[in-house]
This record gives C-alpha cells, structure tokens and sequence, in this order.
C-alpha cells in the first residue's frame, strides 16, 4: 500500500479524536466500580532486625528477620453475580442453567 490513508468520499482521511463529546456516555459499557466512602489512608510499615558476629578476623556471621505490613483500599466490583447464582461443584448443573438462560418479562412502569 502506498497511501495508508487514503481519501474518503467526504474529503477527509482520519476520524476526529472524541475527546469529552460523549460525556457521561464516555463510561458507557464498562463496569462500574466505586471506594468505600468510610476512606482510610493508606500506609506501610517495614523493620529489619538484625545480629552481626565477628568471628575471625575476615568472618563476620550475621542473622537477621525483614518484616512489613501493609494496609491498601480495595475497590469493590458493582457487576458481580450473586452467590445463590454460582455454580459450585465440579459437575453440570441443568436446574441452574435453565435458570440462568430463562427469559424474562420486561416490566414498565
């Protein structure tokens, strides 16, 4: 190919970014997903105790214990399945499946 991009029928030859044009749609399709509104900052702790020996004149033993600990904020899916929907269990499950691929009335208010 030579050209790339060629010439469209309406004279332009790339789309135009969207930008902010979509708005709040600009989220549509993802899964949405939110913080805990009780929000606690988040931190880490880290301690290394450590013993050195001497023991010859070009030996040194030491032993030592490295240690941290760590408290993060986990976001938390708004999409998932419930629990009474799971299939547990290492065989097929046909009520469930049914159940599962069911249809059902669209309701209006």
């Amino acid at each position: 190919m030579r050209d790339p991009f060629p010439v469209r029928a309406d004279g332009t030859r790339f789309d135009e970014p969207l930008k902010n044009y979509l708005g709040a749609m600009g989220r549509a399709g993802q899964s949405w997903d939110y913080y805990d509104l009780d929000w606690k900052a988040q931190f880490q702790q880290r301690w290394r105790l450590a013993v050195q020996r001497q023991i010859t004149t070009d030996m040194v033993v030491e032993t030592g214990y490295t240690s941290s600990h760590s408290k993060t904020n986990i976001n938390r899916q708004l999409n998932t399945l419930p629990q009474q929907y799971w299939a547990t269990g290492t065989v097929r499950d046909p009520a469930r499946e049914t159940l599962m691929n069911a249809n059902v009335t669209n309701r209006r208010r």
